[in-house]
């Protein structure tokens, strides 16, 4: 049965039972019987021992260097990550004549018999055929500059984006391309990277805690850019970023920047932290890739970057995943990547393995630290006495001293502090005439009421303008002159019988039947100064059943035109409940502007705005007439702190 099956007939049973005996048969041919060489004998039969040649062990030797290798059927794993100065050599010369290409690691594609570098190409302005050819190219449209690493922890996300950037400064220039760096997990082994020449500012966790909300100001730098160069393309009719950049270097168009890249490494704690951090970076994603701002994310699950930002996104590196299901390139393959850190996916579902960010030929990821540290030292040699622009931060403390009004400001126009550009932050109690601040104990509530009273105080006399304070903790005695303080209510029996005469000589300039239209068009029908009314802790006497604001919440929408103005200060905890309080309830009915300092963001949104934990003074102002803006209050020279 079994000769039938072979050779289609019977014949070979036949065979003597010896070795070598066969039959050939080619397709259809006929059956063709020989004896095969015995090559496991020892080709010299006099030859004695266990070591002696066979006949094959000679056949071999003699064809051993006869002709080229045959090609190997499949080439060595990818086991030990490669260093970028080991991938370098592989690629040709026109690699390093193209702009914002960066290799990043190695692929590997049996199928091809393939192992080559992998290159990113972030510029969106393509690769020739010619050249690609001898490199894998990664990256999709115009915005391949916005770019995702996704894996699961442990699968070398961090070490990915830290290789992505390194082979960027190692090619371009610091006036070429400049880094943001958000980590808020600290940066771990890659903070030397904050070192790099070409790093603008660094928002890190335990790193600089002074700055807090740096990582806003990185956005908000970064959308500013995007509306100049947005402009600059229309004013000047420009196509492309290639041919701004080519004006730029003529010198026609004056920009400190090149191509920017904000680099956020841990992006589901981006999203925990702050919705308007997540929607401001992701708008840059949206917007910047044709400017010239590019963004890089790592996050642990495709799921975790929402449609905004997905949608946008050029380039995607999927590294290995904690639910192989969720891959976006394919489950099977995905599901068989080895655990070590390193191996993932492209978009077309290439294997990979990414480089460690070295050049000292190191593959040694436990030693990753000071390789980085090496390469970074190496980097800023390379471009000594060539540095990015340092982006501007808040200061931590500005002293009220030094926010000396313009000449000519009116009385109630008063700077309190200073923007992300660093310009005067006025509250204009003349236009808005109420005023509201939230923050926890410690946040500045307390040195924004007392820096306020003495500025205004400083500025105007007694008949132009008297303040009446509230405070059951006695921490603004100290605000204002004796001269200028109307009544201190220190208690509650003091703050309601002071409150009732103030509106009732607040009614009493309600305008009458003899008051003329002229008087009315002028806003000056009575007599007497300006009312500023400061109430600190306002949770404290907005208690039990009776409020001592109550006789005031009628007058505040005529307050403008009656010289009433209120600043009333209270903790972010539980102000959303207080929201129903009749004389919140109404200053928010009025879209009364206020600052938002430090809160917990679990508080909801106040002002319009969802809080975070802040340095004392730091805060976002929100206003009728704009976008809310991140401020750094001043403090009080004689008290020395922001805090209160």
């Amino acid at each position: 049965m079994e000769s039938r099956a072979v050779i289609g007939v019977p014949d070979a049973y036949e065979l003597p039972a010896l070795p070598g005996h066969a039959f050939l048969r080619i397709g259809a041919g006929e059956l063709v019987r020989f004896r095969g060489v015995h090559v496991s004998g020892p080709a010299d039969p006099d030859a004695v021992g266990e070591f002696a040649p066979s006949v094959l062990d000679v056949i071999v030797d003699g064809f051993r260097d006869y002709g080229p290798r045959a090609q190997p059927i499949l080439l060595p794993p990818l086991v030990r990550p490669p260093t970028l100065d080991q991938l370098w050599p592989a690629l040709p010369e026109q690699y390093n004549q193209r702009r914002l290409l960066a290799v990043v690691g190695i692929t590997d594609e049996p199928r091809k018999h393939s192992q080559q570098p992998l290159v990113l190409d972030l510029s969106g302005e393509g690769v020739p055929a010619a050249v690609a050819g001898t490199f894998s190219v990664v990256g999709a449209g115009p915005a391949r500059g916005i770019t995702a690493i996704v894996g699961r922890a442990g699968s070398g996300k961090s070490i990915l984006a830290a290789t992505l950037i390194c082979s960027l400064v190692v090619r371009h220039s610091p006036e070429d391309v400049q880094l943001f760096l958000i980590w808020p997990d600290g940066g771990g082994e890659f903070q030397s990277l904050a070192d790099l020449p070409h790093t603008g500012a660094v928002a890190a966790a335990g790193r600089h805690a002074a700055d807090s909300g740096l990582e806003r100001r990185i956005v908000t730098e970064c959308s500013r850019l995007i509306d100049v160069r947005e402009r600059a393309f229309v004013d000047a009719g420009i196509n492309s970023f290639a041919e701004y950049l080519a004006r730029k270097a003529q010198g026609e168009l004056d920009d400190p920047y090149g191509d920017v890249f904000v680099m956020v490494d841990g992006w589901y704690a981006i999203r925990q932290q702050s919705d308007d951090l997540e929607r401001g970076i992701a708008m840059i994603a949206q917007r910047g890739s044709a400017y010239g701002v590019h963004v890089i994310v790592t996050a642990q699950r495709w799921f975790d970057i929402r449609p905004s930002l997905r949608e946008a996104l050029g380039t995607r590196l999927e590294l290995k995943l904690s639910d192989p299901a969720e891959s976006e390139v394919n489950s099977r393959e995905a599901a068989a990547l080895p655990t070590a850190p390193g191996h993932g996916l492209t978009a077309d579902g290439t294997h990979f393995l990414a480089a460690l960010p070295r050049d000292d030929g190191v593959q040694d990821p436990a030693r990753l630290r000071d390789g980085v540290a090496t390469l970074v030292a190496r980097c800023a040699e390379r471009w000594a006495g060539r540095s990015a622009p340092r982006l501007r931060v808040l200061p931590r403390v500005i002293p009220w001293a030094e926010l000396l009004a313009p000449a000519g400001e009116p009385l109630l126009r008063v700077p309190v502090g200073l923007d992300e550009e660093l310009r005067p932050v006025f509250v204009d109690l003349g236009g808005d005439p109420h005023f509201l601040v939230f923050g926890d104990p410690g946040s500045g509530k307390t040195a924004f009421l007392r820096g306020l009273a003495r500025s205004i105080t400083a500025r105007g006399t007694p008949d132009q303008v008297r303040i009446m304070i509230a405070d059951y903790r006695r921490s603004l005695l100290d605000a204002a002159t004796n001269d200028h303080v109307l009544g201190y209510g220190a208690s509650a029996g003091a703050l309601i019988s002071q409150v009732t005469d103030l509106a009732d000589a607040i009614k009493a300039r309600m305008p009458g039947p003899d008051v003329t239209t002229d008087q009315l068009r002028s806003g000056r029908w009575w007599q007497g100064p300006d009312v500023l009314l400061l109430v600190d802790d306002y949770d404290l006497i907005a208690t039990g059943t009776t409020n001592p604001l109550d006789p005031l919440v009628e007058l505040l929408p005529q307050a403008a035109d009656l010289g009433l103005h209120l600043v009333l200060a209270r903790r972010a905890a539980g102000a959303a409940r207080a929201m129903h309080d009749p004389v919140i309830h109404r200053l928010t009915e009025l879209e009364t502007p206020g600052i938002l300092l430090s809160a917990d963001r679990d508080e909801g949104m106040l002002l319009g705005v969802r809080p975070t934990i802040q340095r004392p003074g730091h805060g976002t102002l929100v206003t009728r007439r704009g976008s809310p803006v991140t401020i750094q209050l001043a403090y009080d020279d004689a008290e020395g702190t922001a805090a209160g």
